[in-house]
């Protein structure tokens, strides 16, 4: 009897083991049916295009009216040096959808920045009062734009300052596929 006992833990062991098995057999053979299908390119969903410098998406459209190049501030607390760039892209944000919506959000979202494959992030713009209007656009990207109205407001990309490699901007889905890019000299 006392054999009979010492088996029942491998036993059931056993079968706990086969069955951890089967689900993950079953999970790595869902796992390459949808690497797979994610192999194919994923098609351009409709409701978000790029036409004459304008990005439409189903919250709203973001019309580029300009751009420039002007100093990055010094991240405070960071010890970063001050030795970057800010890309600044002019826009003007018009939402089309019911309620309101944050121009930052859609800039967030859908666009995105590259130089020489690298991926570029937002910093911070240097505090003069010539670059304040700048400020103030930058601001105005986070306040809410009620349904049917527009504003005036920047996005912009940090990028080393001694680099001449064109910057990038790429315009995506929301399924992350690339409908439009713009190469930009930093010249």
């Amino acid at each position: 009897m006392s054999k009979v006992l010492k088996f029942v833990p491998i036993l059931l062991l056993a079968v706990i083991l086969t069955a951890c098995g089967a689900t993950k057999s079953n999970t790595a053979s869902s796992t390459s049916k949808s690497t797979a299908a994610s192999a194919h390119k994923p098609t351009k969903p409709a409701d978000i295009k790029f036409t004459k410098q304008t990005l439409t998406t189903p919250q709203g459209t973001l019309t580029i009216t300009g751009h420039k190049i002007a100093p990055s501030g010094v991240q405070e607390n960071t010890g970063e040096k001050a030795d970057k760039n800010q890309f600044i892209i002019y826009f003007t944000f018009k939402n089309t959808s019911a309620h309101d919506v944050y121009p930052a959000d859609i800039w967030d979202k859908y666009v995105s920045a590259t130089q020489a494959g690298k991926k570029l992030v937002t910093g911070n713009l240097a505090w003069s009062t010539a670059e304040s209007a700048d400020n103030n656009l930058l601001n105005r990207s986070v306040m809410p734009v009620k349904a049917g109205k527009q504003c005036k407001t920047l996005g912009m990309f940090r990028y080393p300052q001694k680099t001449t490699t064109p910057l990038t901007v790429n315009f995506t889905a929301s399924n992350k596929v690339t409908i439009h890019s713009i190469k930009y000299p930093v010249k």
